[in-house]
C-alpha cells in the first residue's frame, strides 16, 4: 500500500461521522505517537484539490494535538457509499464497540449495503409479485449477514440481532440511551428495543432521572422486590437434603462449626455403637 504525507489543513472531516471523538483516546494516541511515531496511516479520498477523511479520525486528531503539520495517509478513489462502508468496517474491526454503537453501525452498514445491492426481480408468472419481493428481501438480509460476518469477524446471528436492536430503537432516543447502562448492556438493550415507543420513553425518563437503575426496575410495581429472590429456610433445607455428606462437612467447616460436631449434624439418626 502506497502512502503519502498530506498537510492537515488540506483534509476535511465529514460532518456525518458515526462516532464522536473520544478525547481520552485522542490524548493516549498523541502520547504514543510522540514516542513511536505514526504507526498506521489514515485513509482519505480525493475531493477536488483537497481530501476527505474516510477513516482514522482519532489518529488525525492525535497528530493535530501534537502540533504536527502533516499526516501519513493512504488515498483511494471511493464513492460516498464505498467510503461509508469503509468507515463502518474500520470501526467494527479495529476498536471494540459497545452493544449500542455496534447496533447503530451495523444498521447503517445495512442501509448502505442495500443501496449498493438493489433488489432484482425474477421473471415468470408462477409466483406473485408480493411473494417475490418478500423472498428477495430475505435473500438480501442473508447475504448481508454472511458478508459482514466474514469481513468483521462477527457471527451471522450477532449481525442479525444487532440490526434488529437498531430497528427497534426510537431515533430520538439514542442520545438518552448513551447516558444509561443500556449502551453497554446487550441483553437489556435488546429487551428495551422490543418495547413500544411510549414504554421506551417512560423507561428512559426513569433511567436518566435516577428513579430506576434497570429496565426491570423501571416497570416494577410499588413495593415489588427487584433482584434475586431471598433464600428462605425451606430452600436451605432442601439444598441441605440433596448435598453429599462430604459437601455438608465442607459447608460446616466453612461456617466455623467445630469438627467434633460434624458427624452428629451430618448423620443425626446415627446411633452410637456401644
Amino acid at each position: 500500500m502506497t502512502t503519502i504525507h498530506v498537510p492537515l489543513n488540506l483534509i476535511d472531516i465529514p460532518a456525518d461521522r458515526l462516532r464522536a471523538l473520544d478525547a481520552e483516546w485522542v490524548e493516549a494516541l498523541a502520547m504514543m505517537m510522540r514516542q513511536e511515531g505514526q504507526l498506521q496511516p489514515i485513509t482519505l479520498r480525493p475531493s477536488g484539490d483537497r481530501y476527505s477523511l474516510v477513516f482514522g479520525e482519532h489518529r488525525f486528531a492525535a497528530v493535530a494535538r501534537n502540533g504536527w503539520a502533516d499526516i501519513e495517509a493512504s488515498v483511494r478513489e471511493m464513492t460516498d457509499d464505498e467510503a461509508r462502508l469503509a468507515e463502518i468496517d474500520e470501526n467494527l474491526i479495529r476498536r471494540e464497540l459497545g452493544p449500542l454503537d455496534r447496533a447503530l453501525f451495523l444498521a447503517e452498514r445495512k442501509r448502505v449495503w442495500e443501496r449498493l445491492h438493489p433488489q432484482t426481480r425474477d421473471g415468470g408468472d408462477r409466483k406473485s409479485s408480493e411473494f417475490k419481493a418478500k423472498n428477495q428481501i430475505a435473500k438480501l438480509a442473508m447475504r448481508f449477514s454472511e458478508e459482514v460476518a466474514e469481513k468483521v469477524g462477527l457471527s451471522e446471528r450477532s449481525v442479525q440481532r444487532a440490526c434488529d436492536i437498531a430497528s427497534g430503537l426510537r431515533p430520538d432516543a439514542v442520545t438518552d440511551i448513551r447516558r444509561t447502562y443500556l449502551a453497554n448492556h446487550q441483553r437489556d438493550l435488546e429487551a428495551f428495543s422490543k418495547l413500544s415507543p411510549d414504554s421506551q420513553r417512560i423507561a428512559l425518563e426513569k433511567l436518566t432521572s435516577g428513579e430506576a437503575e434497570t429496565i426491570k426496575a423501571a416497570f416494577a410495581e410499588p413495593g415489588e422486590r427487584i433482584g434475586p429472590p431471598p433464600v428462605t429456610s425451606e430452600k436451605m433445607l432442601g439444598l441441605w437434603s440433596r448435598m453429599a455428606a462430604k459437601e455438608k462437612r465442607r459447608f460446616l467447616e466453612t461456617i466455623g462449626v467445630d469438627a467434633d460436631a460434624h458427624d452428629r449434624i451430618v448423620n443425626p439418626r446415627r446411633r452410637e455403637v456401644r
